[in-house]
């Protein structure tokens, strides 16, 4: 039995499906990536300049920074620029109990 599903221009299906929180869902996208995730670790109790972070993650500078700029997209971390150097500190609470983000 064959059903015939429409997919989009490049191929790929879609489910456009409404949410109510879609803000929330893109934010739980965006740390489901194991290193963006990391960086939100170690910068929740002090902020980190962008070199450091990228040592400690063991991910090139290069790397590290789109993935800053991929969290601070979504607001989840804030940059502040002291000099050359550019210091990131999280804006969300991980702990055993979850994950909570800041208004």
């Amino acid at each position: 039995m064959f059903i015939y599903k429409p997919y989009s221009e490049n191929g790929v299906m879609t489910n456009n499906i409404e949410l109510k929180n879609k803000d929330i869902y893109e934010k739980i996208k965006t740390i489901s990536n194991p290193y963006r995730f990391r960086i939100l670790e170690l910068t929740q109790e002090n902020a980190i300049g962008v070199t450091k972070l990228s040592s400690m993650t063991k991910l090139s500078y290069t790397k590290c920074s789109d993935y800053i700029r991929v969290l601070e997209k979504q607001n989840l971390i804030s940059k502040a620029k002291t000099g050359k150097s550019v210091q990131i500190k999280s804006k969300t609470c991980i702990n055993e109990k979850g994950v909570f983000f800041s208004a």
